[in-house]
């Protein structure tokens, strides 16, 4: 295979490039991904950082919004000569707040929990790492007792862990599941305990732009924001990866419950290898209906396999709005095995602004993946049917 990958690539001929029986080449690829047209949205695409309410200029900036991590991040690397009055007026674990705007549009509220110094001989900058407050609640433990909750739904627990933080809590699954019984080690995060509830109820965990922690249900999906086909305007690098060793024929929950034992089995028929994964479930696993927690295994374990990051040039969609975590995109690459234009979520996006490009990254998952429902693969079949030969064509551009 590494052969495949540095063999000659092929030519690339400028007639009707984007055909639909047309295979690219990987050279082919490239200068088409290239040649991105005009964005089609009326705005200025400036990000714009604050802190203490004063504008900071930067050099470089990230800005990363997720869809199922409790915690977003914003990172900026700035001249301290260019903001020096801005910087005196900040120190070393000082938490100072930090605002980030995506032209008029507030996309992270957050604090200043890192500083990193470079000092050369020409140049004198520092890194700002940002995030959001519930960070907190990933770092923390628990500041003191209730540790064990029964009968509790999963919102009062998160508030009652969370009521001596300066984090709100924003449910917009209403879940009125009530646990049993479970209980937080004294030393365990609260962050970790709250992210294993979450996966048995089927919610997820994020946080908004104003730094709140989000409870969201995980079966809502977002509006279809954007098609990417091959001729489509992206930068000229996708990284798309299978990982099948993240991969089991079969999920095995073994626990015990008031007078049985429980075994609870979900399988994956696609991978055809005999690949067990068997794991103990806790007193948190009670009362869940059946196969939930092993189903949400398989899915996550596909997620954790299929690794997509897709670099578009400019922070809007199709729709004209900024690339949103939980929307739906279509995207359609011969060369990807998605020829029948299949849609994604966006689990992240990543804002990159620097001197040369805007570009946004996004992270893709299938739209099933959060659920317990049954994930369709649409290189499954057609990945077993291509020989190593047919992907060596479509490599070198024969066709």
């Amino acid at each position: 295979m590494a052969d495949l990958l540095t063999a000659d690539q092929g030519s690339f001929s400028d007639v009707n490039p984007f055909g639909s029986d047309y295979k690219m080449s990987l050279d082919a690829l490239r200068i088409a991904l290239a040649s991105k047209k005009e964005l089609k949205v009326s705005k200025d695409q400036i990000i714009t950082f604050t802190i203490n309410g004063e504008s900071v200029l930067y050099e470089s900036s990230r800005v990363l919004r997720t869809h199922d991590t409790m915690a977003d991040a914003a990172n900026m690397s700035v001249n301290i000569d260019a903001n020096w009055d801005i910087l005196t007026k900040i120190r070393p674990y000082g938490f100072e707040e930090v605002e980030v705007h995506l032209d008029s549009e507030k996309i992270f509220q957050g604090f200043l929990y890192n500083l990193d110094n470079t000092i050369e001989e020409k140049s004198r900058v520092v890194n700002l790492e940002c995030f959001s407050g519930t960070i907190d609640l990933v770092d923390s433990c628990p500041d003191g007792p209730p540790y064990t909750f029964k009968d509790k739904n999963f919102t009062k627990i998160a508030k009652t862990l969370t009521k001596n933080f300066d984090v709100k809590i924003i449910d917009k699954a209403l879940s009125q599941y009530k646990f049993k019984r479970v209980t937080i080690a004294p030393t365990e995060k609260i962050g970790a305990f709250l992210g294993k509830l979450a996966k048995q109820i089927g919610v997820l965990l994020s946080s908004d732009v104003n730094g709140n922690l989000e409870i969201k249900n995980s079966n809502k999906i977002g509006i279809h924001s954007a098609s990417i086909t091959n001729e489509q305007v992206i930068v000229p690098k996708i990284t798309m990866s299978w990982k099948g060793r993240s991969r089991f024929s079969k999920f095995v929950s073994l626990g015990k419950r008031p007078k049985k034992n429980v075994k609870e089995t979900t399988e994956d028929k696609n991978v055809p290898r005999n690949r067990i994964f068997s794991y103990k479930a806790d007193e948190k696993d009670k009362g869940i209906k059946k196969e939930t927690s092993t189903a949400w295994k398989k899915n996550m374990s596909i997620a954790e396999s299929l690794q997509i990051n897709l670099p578009v040039i400019g922070f809007y969609d199709d729709l004209g709005l900024r690339w949103t975590e939980g929307n739906l995109i279509t995207i359609e690459f011969n060369e990807l095995w998605l020829t029948s234009g299949m849609k994604f979520m966006i689990r992240s996006v990543e804002f990159n602004d620097t001197s040369k490009e805007k570009v946004a990254t996004l992270g893709l998952v299938l739209p099933e993946t959060y659920t317990d429902k049954e994930i369709v693969e649409p290189w499954g079949e057609q990945a077993l049917k291509m020989s190593l030969y047919d992907l060596r064509d479509i490599l070198e551009g024969k066709f």
